[in-house]
């Protein structure tokens, strides 16, 4: 929509052509039926109004719509599109107006001496946060004549300029430490050192090629988005890349760090980057997950013979009761063992590993008021975070304190205190934090709120526990146990549970259960 025009009978548009594909394009455009400019229908716009006092706006052109395909940044195209059109304006004596806020634009504009009247002159957008640079280059000044000379300096030196920058790189490549390689903007590989060409297992027939060219369409893709990436944010990034050794096809895992590549001028003319070799990272990671699953798979089984042992042991225990002609040695030793037996089956079922997510609890409920329990748990966590600056606050009417649940209260006030110890891991230390548990009725449900003004979290999390997904957010110790089990308290207790959260602007929980009446 950004291209859409509505002058489209006075306006001009210049396009940037790869072969037949359009890569860019600029417009330029005179008054409109009112004899008014595009940007001086912005109610703003009246700052500059000063700088155009006995200017013909009939002989100015505005430049805009500036628009560049992703793959083609950097790669002198936005040069061209001015060059064509201050070429225009200078040949038929137009002055020229432009507004940016761009940054890289911006940059050009002082490299090429665009005569900036205003910066930060006014908001195209009144309810926007982003401020434009005033720029006009007056023909009867020779500004417009004059700016581009510049661009045409600009165009005719940059090759040079790049070459200085490559010609630097081949002569440090032989005595880099590290693998390296750089690309121009379209991905094309410029240069590569020998520790990277091994570690990849190719030779330097790769150079002047894209990865396309030898590597599947899917690692080419994941490679070359990252570069658009580095290019467009102007930052160091660094990804995961899965590729295949170009000679023996063995799959390999990169952790790639991407640069932007600049000019003697600033200008970004293609990334550098550097590859380290972490497939045997990667292999680890992937067995210690399957032992993950093994374990998990051992531990439900003992569970389950756990679980099935205890039917036998029971008759045994009733069979012992009616063994009173047994001796009293024999009929001791019996009881000891099947004592035992019900000890290694408790054990089993009650198996915590760490690397186990599921856990169990044979905890009977009982019918209690859930404000008893709450106010316990609030009252211990103020004890133990008596030094963090955070408010514990526990909100409760008549009403709600008289609600009762059945319910399993060790592993409720477990939940809680889980929940609590993740609210209080959201709210940093310099931090004047709040968490507060207020209790509600409504209707057959008793509802207990807590609320933090901590960091929040972000969406991808919120999806994790709305889908009842392990993980632990921020904790070098975590292993995911709390929230498994709150969701196991739950599902044994007929609970209900809902959260929303914001980053930086804290997290609500609700958990629920159904009023006992008896």
């Amino acid at each position: 929509m950004i291209l859409v025009d509505r002058y489209i009978e006075i306006a001009i548009w210049f396009g940037a052509f790869d072969n037949e594909k359009l890569v860019g394009c600029i417009r330029v455009c005179g008054v409109d039926e009112n004899k008014l400019l595009e940007f001086e229908h912005c109610p703003d716009s009246q700052v500059v109004q000063g700088y155009l006092n006995g200017v013909d706006r009939t002989n100015c052109l505005e430049l805009g719509k500036l628009a560049v395909a992703n793959e083609y940044m950097g790669r002198g195209v936005v040069d061209m599109l001015l060059l064509a059109s201050f070429r225009f304006c200078a040949g038929n004596q137009y002055s020229a107006i432009t507004l940016s806020s761009h940054g890289y634009l911006k940059a050009l504009y002082r490299r090429i001496a665009f005569p900036l009247k205003k910066e930060r002159a006014f908001k195209c957008d009144p309810n926007g946060s982003t401020f434009v640079n005033f720029y006009f280059a007056n023909f009867e000044n020779a500004e417009v004549v004059a700016t581009l000379k510049n661009l045409e300096y600009l165009e005719s030196d940059s090759t040079n300029k790049r070459t200085n920058v490559f010609n630097t790189l081949e002569a440090i490549k032989p005595i880099m430490p590290t693998p390296f390689y750089w690309m121009d903007c379209s991905g094309v590989v410029l240069g590569i050192n020998d520790l990277c060409l091994d570690a990849i297992g190719t030779t330097r027939e790769i150079v002047g090629k894209r990865p396309y060219d030898f590597y599947r369409k899917e690692i080419a893709d994941h490679i070359l988005a990252h570069n658009v990436r580095v290019i467009q944010s102007g930052e160091i990034l660094s990804q995961e890349e899965w590729i295949e050794d170009v000679t023996t096809k063995e799959k390999k895992c990169f952790s790639a760090i991407k640069a932007p590549l600049y000019d003697d001028e600033g200008m970004i003319i293609g990334i550098i980057g550097t590859s380290i070799e972490v497939t045997a990272e990667r292999e680890a990671e992937r067995l210690r997950s399957e032992k993950f699953e093994q374990q998990k798979k051992i531990t439900n089984f003992a569970r389950k013979v756990a679980h099935d042992l205890n039917s036998p042991i029971a008759a045994l225990k009733v069979m012992v009761l009616n063994c009173s002609e047994l001796p009293a040695e024999k009929l001791n030793m019996l009881t000891r063992t099947i004592d035992r037996f019900s000890s290694i089956s408790k054990n089993l079922l009650d198996i915590k590993d760490d690397n186990a997510l599921e856990v169990t609890s044979s905890e009977p409920q009982k019918i209690l008021a859930l404000y008893d329990l709450v106010s316990e748990v609030v009252n211990e966590k103020r004890i133990q975070y008596r030094i963090n600056p955070i408010t514990f606050d526990l909100i409760a009417d008549m009403d709600t304190q008289s609600a009762i649940v059945k319910i399993q209260s060790g592993e409720f006030k477990r939940s809680l205190s889980n929940l609590i110890n993740n609210s209080v891991d959201s709210i940093a230390n310099d931090q004047e934090g709040f968490i507060s548990v207020n209790l509600l009725v409504d209707g057959e449900m008793v509802i207990m709120r807590l609320r933090d003004n901590g960091k929040g979290m972000p969406v991808d999390a919120i999806e994790k526990i709305k889908n009842k997904v392990g993980f632990t957010e921020g904790k070098i110790n975590g292993h995911g146990l709390g929230l498994m089990q709150v969701w196991d308290m739950l599902n044994a207790n007929l609970g209900k549970f809902a959260i929303s959260s914001k980053q930086g602007d804290g997290t609500l929980i609700e958990i629920s259960f159904p009023i006992s009446l008896n």
